[in-house]
């Protein structure tokens, strides 16, 4: 019993080292590079409609949640998410600068926020920064990144799942410490192997980190968390390492199709060795480990779809009675898979034939918060942890596949992997549709319907005129897509 209790308390520390190894790094950049003599502050200026009009957006969907029994308090982190990732987005700073911030804030979270409060505040808080990642994103696509948002959306998501009981009372603090050891690692990482990745034809020095990364883990779990039942674990970590560096020189290689197909294979046979072996706990852990990624976006495409794994588990622990999951033989469930695939390719569709970005981005944000709204008011909690399942699924396998359809463009339809992020994080904001939804009459359902249509409508007619008359060159020859390597 005292080397659980000892056990525990080693774990409820390790956020805060968590916490000051980020700043820590941060400033290490800050000042080795003399980046803050090349901070603009007068860049945060520049997308301020796109930030009044995500805000606006997402404060009608606040309001709707909140009618529905949600505290407005504890959902209104969705404001503290969209600002601050809004200035780490349009300020003058290295991605692994922004990268830090953004999970020291999520680790902060966690650390200041009540208990019974932080599964709303971080959901809220995910959903903020994820919107407006997802907006800027898909307003400047030659400068869209996934890399700042994917740990802090790993880590909170694993975070909720050690918590909410889904991974047994009894281990929240053990799981807490895994977790947190996982990041601690990746983040060292991230620091130490800057000078080993130029000249690694052959792929020797990646090995070597891979297998530092994995002994650096194995430490934390037997001496910081004193769970020498997990010491496999540190495997999978170290495993996790190599999978992120090897979808970034496969990235490297672009050959279109083939490459895609590759990643994909690689992401679906670690998901399937993680859950086997760990559950959403080895999830969590790969995840963490993608942070090394540091070539392309795929490696954090990849930690995206494993945080919106793990969350969907916290939503449907949470809000699916069915103690055996979720029966994807029901009609509405087969249903909402459908639109959860239709989803994802038609904004693919929508990418390639739509040429106004403020259309796009628009769509996009509104599927993502809104249509999962919509099924969870109109269908029962079952089917819509069914729409998140297809939801994630396909959209892993657009933004990656999807690739080879767009030339020289590729970052645009990565995008589509912020999707199932925001899709699951406003699931949990607005759980409590699900109970209003399920108490609805049928005139109330139609009300409903009709006022989302008159919405769509009007939004519809004002973008065409908003648009009218104004030519929008889709293949932004303003820049050049560029391959972004660790320094």
């Amino acid at each position: 019993m005292d080397l659980l209790g000892n056990a525990g308390l080693v774990a409820k520390n390790l956020p805060a080292l968590l916490l000051g190894l980020t700043i820590f790094v941060f400033f290490f950049d800050l000042v080795r590079n003399r980046t803050w003599a090349n901070i603009e502050p007068a860049k945060v200026t520049g997308q301020l409609k796109a930030l009044g009009a995500t805000a606006a957006a997402g404060a009608v969907v606040l309001g709707l949640v909140s009618a529905a029994g949600q505290p407005f308090s504890d959902i209104a982190y969705y404001f503290v998410g969209l600002v601050l990732t809004y200035v780490f987005a349009t300020l003058t700073l290295k991605p692994a600068m922004r990268t830090m911030l953004h999970l020291a804030c999520a680790v902060a979270l966690t650390m200041f926020v009540p208990g019974d409060k932080l599964t709303l505040a971080a959901c809220s808080y995910l959903m903020g920064a994820v919107s407006i990642r997802l907006v800027l994103n898909m307003l400047k696509p030659k400068e869209s990144r996934l890399d700042d948002v994917a740990p802090p959306f790993v880590y909170l998501s694993a975070m909720l799942f050690a918590t909410c009981g889904a991974a047994g009372g009894g281990n929240a603090d053990k799981f807490s410490g895994m977790i947190n050891s996982a990041f601690i690692v990746s983040t060292l990482m991230t620091l130490m192997q800057r000078p080993f990745m130029r000249d690694d034809k052959i792929l020797v020095k990646r090995l070597v980190l891979t297998l530092s990364g994995g002994l650096a883990y194995l430490v934390m779990v037997t001496k910081a968390v004193n769970a020498p039942e997990y010491v496999r674990l540190a495997a999978l970590v170290g495993a996790g390492y190599g999978m992120a560096y090897a979808l970034d020189a496969i990235a490297i290689k672009k050959d279109c199709a083939t490459s895609a197909i590759k990643q994909i294979l690689i992401i679906g046979i670690f998901t399937l060795l993680a859950t086997r072996l760990f559950g959403n706990l080895g999830m969590a852990a790969l995840g963490a480990g993608c942070m090394v990624g540091n070539f392309s976006q795929i490696p954090a495409c990849a930690a995206i779809f494993f945080g919106a794994r793990i969350l969907e588990q916290v939503f449907a622990y949470a809000n699916v009675s069915n103690v055996t999951g979720i029966n994807l033989n029901h009609p509405y469930v087969s249903a909402a898979l459908y639109l959860g695939l239709f989803s994802a390719l038609g904004l693919m569709a929508l990418l390639k034939d739509v040429a106004d970005r403020r259309i796009a981005a628009a769509a996009f944000a509104t599927l993502s918060a809104v249509g999962t709204c919509a099924v969870s008011y109109f269908l029962h909690s079952e089917a819509a942890g069914g729409y998140l399942i297809s939801l994630i699924v396909s959209a892993v396998l657009v933004a990656i596949v999807g690739q080879a359809f767009f030339p020289d463009e590729e970052e645009k339809v990565v995008n589509v992997a912020l999707v199932p992020a925001l899709a699951t994080s406003c699931a949990m904001v607005s759980a409590g549709l699900l109970q209003l939804g399920l108490n609805a009459t049928m005139e109330e359902r139609m009300t409903v319907i009709g006022a989302m249509g008159a919405v769509t409508f009007v939004v519809l007619l004002g973008s065409y005129f908003m648009g009218r008359g104004k030519t929008t060159n889709n293949s932004d020859t303003s820049g050049q897509s560029v391959a972004v390597s660790g320094d």
